[in-house]
């Protein structure tokens, strides 16, 4: 899961019970979201479209299953569905997804994203005790 520590990989015909055990307070069907071509610091202009991708991913043991991501721009206080690009993969793998946002006004903007399941589940970070959305500060200007 980690390929940047990835130094060998062994095979074995035995069942292995800690393989998706990964995220950091791994629960919930380990539901995770974040975000493709876009950093902190990102700059916007008032009125013009952003493009915004990014990737979500649902493990689906215990019939956990992605149904969709979903984006915020006020801090998480509103939340809008996005489809996924392609919704035929395997469903243990991570989907890509892209949308547009268009800022109405100049400021600052957390924009938050978040996968979705069908038992409605939320992932929460135990280090953070954060609701599972990755999020980007991205500044608007006039």
């Amino acid at each position: 899961v980690s390929t940047k520590y990835l130094t060998g990989l062994t095979f074995s015909s035995e069942a292995a019970t800690y393989h998706d055990n990964w995220m950091y307070g791994a629960n919930a069907g380990n539901l995770n979201a974040g975000w493709l071509g876009i950093e902190d610091g990102y700059e916007a202009k008032v009125g013009e479209t952003v493009e915004l991708a990014g990737w979500g991913y649902v493990h689906t043991a215990g019939g956990h299953n992605l149904t969709g991501v979903a984006i915020s721009a006020d801090y998480g206080q509103t939340w809008t569905t996005i489809d996924m690009t392609d919704k035929s993969l395997d469903p243990d793998q991570w989907v890509q997804f892209k949308t547009t946002w268009t800022p109405e006004k100049a400021g600052t903007y957390v924009l938050k994203v978040k996968a979705l399941d069908n038992t409605g589940a939320t992932f929460t970070n135990a280090y953070t005790g954060e609701e599972g959305a990755a999020s980007v500060i991205v500044k608007v200007t006039e």
